[in-house]
């Protein structure tokens, strides 16, 4: 049946279209779909790989924009990673996604080109934090190097990561950023304060981070959270009282974000769990 009559040829690969009986706006991808094609034909179905179809009328423009100077392969491996993102991890995602994962991978491209490389300097926060969607990525640039017939650094599954999770979590990719540059600070002042080693495979840590992910967002939310042992952690647990009110003047100085002395004190009690966690291990070995 050909269903979809073509509104507008963004490449060989890609159409827009409009669905014959709902009138819905969608793109269809399909090898060779655009090519020789004229506006107002339908589409044979049998060649349709993939439909997308238009919810946000300006990610239509920004995508139909962005095809513009993109390499038709560069284009393809994206949508096979969004693909495998749906099939793998979630079909509910933010559909920004085929926006911004197409401008990043071909930047990346291009930088490689250039012999230009831009090391990431929270690959390790990124493991750390979204392990499952940092190993999808990982997979995803063999997949981008296999296909493009280059050599991204594995440094690039930070990058990849931050859109897939963003995209799964229907969050703006500024926001995560300032999640992850929050945490690494804030693991940095631990490791300085306690005189201690990052262990990212330790649940004190992971725990430590989810809570300071969570409080962020809270400071973001305007919400206020009541803290029982206020007082107790103030009075029992200095080192790392003072420890997380460090973490908190740094997120106020630098991101100007406040948090109250009972966030500052639930940040402790992760800080002293993490501190007990590593003598634990000490005395062990």
């Amino acid at each position: 049946m050909n269903n979809f009559e073509i509104t507008k040829i963004l490449n060989n690969n890609v159409v827009q279209c409009t669905h014959i009986k709902s009138l819905k706006k969608v793109l269809v991808y399909g090898k060779g779909i655009g090519f020789n094609k004229h506006l107002q034909e339908t589409i044979d179905e049998n060649i349709i790989e993939k439909i997308y179809e238009i919810n946000d009328i300006k990610i239509a423009n920004q995508y139909e924009n962005l095809l513009i100077d993109i390499e038709e392969d560069i284009l393809e491996v994206t949508e096979e990673i969004i693909s495998k993102m749906s099939e793998k991890l979630s079909k509910d995602y933010n559909e920004r996604v085929h926006v911004s994962l197409l401008d990043h991978i071909s930047f990346a491209v291009k930088r490689y080109k250039q012999n230009l490389t831009v090391d990431n300097i929270f690959n390790d926060e990124m493991k750390f934090m979204y392990s499952v969607e940092y190993e999808f990525s990982e997979e995803m640039v063999k997949i981008i190097n296999e296909k493009l017939n280059i050599k991204l650094p594995e440094s690039e599954a930070g990058f990849i990561c931050m859109h897939i999770h963003s995209a799964l979590n229907k969050t703006d990719l500024g926001i995560n950023s300032t999640y992850v540059l929050i945490i690494k600070d804030s693991i940095e002042i631990i490791k300085k304060e306690l005189d201690v080693e990052f262990i990212s495979e330790d649940i004190s840590w992971q725990r430590f981070a989810i809570h300071v992910k969570f409080a962020i967002k809270r400071c973001f939310d305007g919400i206020m959270i009541k803290n029982p042992l206020t007082n107790h952690i103030k009075k029992s647990y200095v080192k790392t009282y003072n420890c997380a009110l460090k973490i908190a003047l740094n997120i106020g100085d630098n991101y100007g974000l406040t948090l109250n002395d009972d966030e500052i004190c639930y940040l402790a009690m992760h800080i002293q769990n993490i501190k007990e966690r590593i003598n634990e291990n000490v005395e062990q070995n």
